[in-house]
């Protein structure tokens, strides 16, 4: 696996970590997918995550989107 797929990996765990330490026991699921689940990122590839959660407030999703969108200038190099 090369230098951006481990980079782009280690995002994704660090989204997922963020989830389970903000959702505790309400995430049911997290599922990465897509090019870096593959190993073959490119510099133009974006991280796939699906998420999935009980006993979510109206409106959690946009605030998960507002954050993904806060970050999704992160670079790896």
């Amino acid at each position: 696996m090369d230098a951006l797929n481990r980079a782009l990996r280690k995002l994704a765990e660090g989204y997922a970590q963020g989830l389970r330490r903000d959702l505790g026991d309400d995430v049911v699921s997290i599922v990465l997918f897509g090019s870096v689940a593959r190993g073959e990122a490119t510099a133009y590839s974006d991280v796939d995550l699906l998420g999935v959660a009980s006993g979510l407030p109206v409106g959690a999703g946009r605030v998960w989107s507002a954050s993904r969108r806060r970050t999704s200038g992160l670079r790896s190099d």
